[in-house]
């Protein structure tokens, strides 16, 4: 039985030859793979010139007993023109795409990370959101996974990090925090000393975790937040991430070597 799906291109491997392993992610299906054959020749109709991260119309045969789909068609939907992509978007797209690759699997849906890769397609790259951006899309990268952090309160002495007054208006303590990466707690400054700690948050910090929460779309979350603020929050959110799933991309020193370059 044929299936059509609109699916993102994760990767494209030259496999033998002119031949393509390509690897597709449907939010309802998860990560499908299939080999192209003839894939990338020039001049010919079989040719897959589609990039990671555009959005494709697919029709495909999937066997119970098969690793490939078998692909019949394919048409662009959402095409991206990476070509022209600044050098910092061009990092995270990668960086992206590859963790998108190494978390999702066949079989298990994956439409968190599905509605993330229209985000990032739909993303207007400028100096003044992209910092957010990268934020905003490592937690949802962890949340993805059913990985939480509690930033709610301390672990040790259960003394909470916001309050919401009698007005609605919330107030967030003023304290440092450490984030544990093996668990997803958060431990206070009154409890440890963490000096020279990677992980540490702050309270602004903790109240950009709250309005993340908030919503799942970027659009409906602040985007004007400080540079200063985001820059080490995305540093401890990769971090945990990275222990989470345990991955290791190939990508991940570009990346950080790019945020390093915001930072300055």
């Amino acid at each position: 039985m044929n299936v059509k799906d609109k699916v993102f291109v994760l990767s494209s491997v030259p496999y033998r030859g002119s031949d393509l392993v390509v690897n597709f992610l449907s939010g309802e299906s998860g990560k499908l793979a299939a080999v192209l054959y003839g894939g990338k020749k020039l001049n010919k109709s079989s040719t897959f010139l589609y990039q990671p991260g555009d959005l494709i119309e697919l029709e495909y045969e999937k066997s119970e007993n098969k690793e490939f789909i078998k692909v019949y068609s394919s048409n662009g939907y959402s095409l991206l023109k990476i070509d022209q992509f600044p050098y910092q978007r061009f990092l995270f797209h990668t960086y992206l795409l590859e963790i998108s690759s190494r978390i999702s699997k066949p079989e298990l849906a994956a439409l968190e990370i599905y509605e993330l890769l229209l985000e990032n397609n739909r993303f207007k790259w400028g100096d003044a959101t992209k910092v957010a951006f990268i934020a905003w899309s490592m937690w949802k990268i962890i949340q993805s996974g059913g990985y939480q952090v509690d930033f709610s309160h301390c672990t040790n002495c259960s003394k909470v990090t916001w309050r919401e007054n009698n007005s609605g208006n919330l107030s967030f303590r003023k304290q440092r925090y450490r984030l544990d990466i093996q668990t997803g707690n958060i431990e206070c400054g009154d409890c440890f000393d963490f000096t020279n700690d990677p992980n540490l948050l702050d309270s602004s910090m903790i109240k950009i975790l709250w309005l993340y929460s908030q919503t799942n779309e970027f659009k409906n979350s602040p985007s004007s937040l400080p540079t200063s603020t985001l820059l080490p929050l995305i540093k401890v959110l990769n971090r945990y991430l990275l222990r989470c799933y345990e991955i290791n991309p190939k990508s991940l020193g570009l990346f950080l070597q790019m945020i390093e370059s915001i930072d300055q």
